[in-house]
């Protein structure tokens, strides 16, 4: 019995080593299910991350698409921040040769800094043209605002219109560099006995806008004598030039703004002119923020269907600063490569001594940061930032 007893122990001891067995099996089972759970579902969605899943907001978009969609969202500047650039500058396609350069652009000048750019101004400011001959302006110096700039021969506007009587020449180069697609003539701020002289060349030239970077008068001194009547429908005759001036208006960012009939002495043809006003840019200086001269360029090109006019007192600081700006950021656009310093000596070849001063040559690299910027988005904005910074410290 004793014997008996013994074995209906051991049996019910291996039934309860099997059932717990079973129990133990079974809350493993159950206690398995939730992390193969979570593993299926953290795999589905890894999947749908790779493309195979979907995604309900962009159906078939794999996670890379749609990352890339997402930063190029981001990249891409809001409509009214690309308001201030020439139309053609805002809607022109930016290709990969053109966003190569534009990258190579603030990778130089970042790495080379406003010190350095200040040491290379230091190095070339004394450049000047292979061609350095100007015969007619040492001839005519009663006609030459300062006698040290000088007007080089080889690209001066020689005037025709009305010669003879009138004399022929007149203190003013024309600048076509390449990658530019439009002419420019730079040239000193009139003095007032050749405002006839510019308003012939005006004429003759197809000119069709006119920027007036100067005051008439600056600390005290004339820098450029009244040459257009600051009154609607009020005619001054010029010489043999009659000037009325049609219309009168201020620009947003405070430019004034002249619509000007020309007509020569009898002739029935008249050249209607757009003549931009900045008054804010301070002699040997710079303006307050780039996007001032890069809205100056706005107004400038949607006026220009001809040749474009610039001066300041001398026509060579702030007028070549402007020209400067332009030449960078079309050669830019077009997938060329752009260095200020070959622009600079460009420049000069056709305008003695355009960019006077350092603060003029940092900043042109600062106003083409600010177009780079404003079309390819935030991606450059550490280092145009620590330039902005460096140059604040000038």
């Amino acid at each position: 019995m004793a014997d008996q007893s013994k074995r209906r122990k051991k049996t019910a001891k291996k039934k309860l080593s099997t059932n717990g067995g079973q129990t133990v099996a079974t809350v493993a089972v159950a206690s398995c299910e939730p992390v193969i759970s979570r593993r299926v579902k953290k795999k589905k969605k890894v999947n749908n991350e790779s493309g195979e899943g979907g995604s309900p907001d962009a159906p078939g978009m794999s996670v890379r698409g749609r990352i890339k969609k997402k930063l190029a969202a981001k990249a891409k500047p809001p409509e009214e921040e690309l308001d201030f650039l020439p139309d053609h500058w805002r809607k022109a396609t930016i290709d990969s040769a053109a966003e190569r350069e534009m990258d190579a652009f603030v990778a130089f000048y970042a790495q080379q800094g406003v010190q350095g750019l200040r040491s290379e101004f230091a190095q070339c400011k004394s450049y000047v043209p292979p061609c350095f001959e100007y015969p007619t302006f040492t001839a005519t110096k009663e006609r030459n605002r300062y006698e040290d700039v000088v007007c080089l021969e080889s690209t001066r506007v020689k005037l025709t219109l009305q010669v003879p009587p009138e004399c022929g020449y007149i203190h003013a180069n024309t600048v076509k560099m390449e990658g530019q697609e439009k002419t420019f003539i730079a040239c000193q701020g009139p003095l007032e006995q050749t405002i006839g002289d510019h308003w012939r060349m005006v004429h003759q030239e197809g000119v069709t806008v006119i920027a007036a970077l100067c005051q008439f008068l600056e600390a005290g001194k004339i820098k450029c004598s009244q040459y257009w009547p600051m009154k609607v429908d009020e005619f001054v005759n010029y010489g043999r030039m009659a000037v009325n001036t049609k219309k009168v208006t201020q620009d947003k960012l405070g430019f004034d703004v002249y619509t000007v009939e020309a007509l020569p002495e009898g002739c029935s043809n008249s050249q209607i002119v757009k003549l931009i006003h900045m008054t804010s840019w301070p002699d040997r200086g710079v303006p307050a923020q780039p996007s001032v001269l890069l809205g100056l360029l706005k107004l400038i090109h949607f006026n220009a269907q001809g040749t474009i006019v610039v001066h300041c007192s001398a026509g060579i600081g702030r007028t070549g600063t402007v020209i400067a700006v332009d030449c960078i950021v079309s050669r830019l656009l077009k997938g060329k490569e752009a260095r200020l310093l070959d622009v600079f000596k460009e420049l000069r070849n056709a305008r003695a001594s355009s960019i006077q001063t350092e603060s003029q040559y940092v900043f042109i690299v600062q106003v083409v940061f600010e177009f780079i910027q404003a079309r390819t988005g935030d991606r450059h904005s550490p280092a145009i930032k620590r330039f902005n910074e460096d140059a604040k410290m000038m």
